[in-house]
């Protein structure tokens, strides 16, 4: 997909999907593992009402607010998290703003007036000093090839496909494509984490710049099926060898009650 179309369909300026701290979607729990100093900043695409059923999007800008240093500090991820603003960034009548009172006409515009000016937001002044780019973990669309279809459910479906590593190399990947409310798909996420075991290895909990949505897991040896059958393989041998040693002990008690 041309970044043209991608910039048209989500409404995102094609100025910001070329930015090096543009990350897509990029789910909220993961923002912790990007921000590190007060005033870094990455911009990311978001459902702002996951409850409506015209699953509206917004462009946001989440700010790490931590002027006394101490993120590394915090005790806990929800903690980490309190610590980060999120900032919707609008764009009306061809102009884009933090503020009504302020508007830009280009968002280069915006983002170096607000590295030196602070925007006031629920109390708080914040000023973007520097933007974060993609994690090894984050993926991009264009290194992406989908393949055949694997499985599908209500609320996602996986396919094969192969994904370029910055190394070069080409992998195997299982990609995972989400749809519907946001609410809907985590209530779905977390019912199913919670009773099915993982079988492979996780590449990325990023989200890409384009609409490749969750995790994207890795093929080697064959599918998540052959996985199992493996498993299922071990567990009979494992089964067998205690059979053989319950075995055993049970002639060895006999040979002592009979020969004694």
């Amino acid at each position: 997909m041309k970044e043209g179309r991608w910039a048209k369909m989500c409404k995102v300026d094609p100025w910001l999907v070329k930015a090096s701290f543009y990350h897509g979607y990029l789910p909220r729990e993961d923002i912790i593992y990007l921000l590190k100093r007060h005033g870094d900043f990455i911009v990311r695409t978001s459902e702002v009402d996951p409850t409506s059923k015209e699953r509206k999007k917004e462009t946001v800008v989440s700010v790490l607010m931590d002027p006394e240093g101490k993120f590394d500090e915090a005790p806990t991820g929800e903690s980490r998290q309190d610590m980060v603003r999120n900032v919707i960034l609008f764009h009306k009548n061809l102009r884009f703003y933090f503020e009504r009172t302020i508007t830009f006409e280009f968002l280069r515009d915006l983002f170096d007036y607000y590295s030196s000016h602070a925007v006031r937001i629920n109390n708080a002044d914040i000023v973007l000093k520097r933007g974060i780019g993609l994690a090894k973990w984050e993926i991009q669309h264009k290194h992406v090839i989908i393949g055949k279809l694997v499985g599908e459910g209500a609320f996602s479906e996986v396919r094969k496909g192969t994904l370029l590593k910055r190394s070069g190399y080409l992998v195997p990947v299982a990609i995972k494509t989400e749809w519907g409310r946001r609410r809907d798909r985590e209530r779905h996420r977390s019912h199913s984490t919670s009773r099915e075991p993982t079988t492979s290895q996780e590449l990325t909990k990023g989200v890409s710049r384009e609409l490749i949505r969750g995790p994207s897991r890795e093929l080697a040896k064959g599918a998540s099926r052959e996985r199992l059958k493996q498993a299922q393989k071990r567990d009979k041998r494992r089964i067998k060898d205690l059979r053989l040693a319950i075995s055993y002990k049970g002639l060895d008690v006999l040979y002592y009650y009979i020969c004694k």
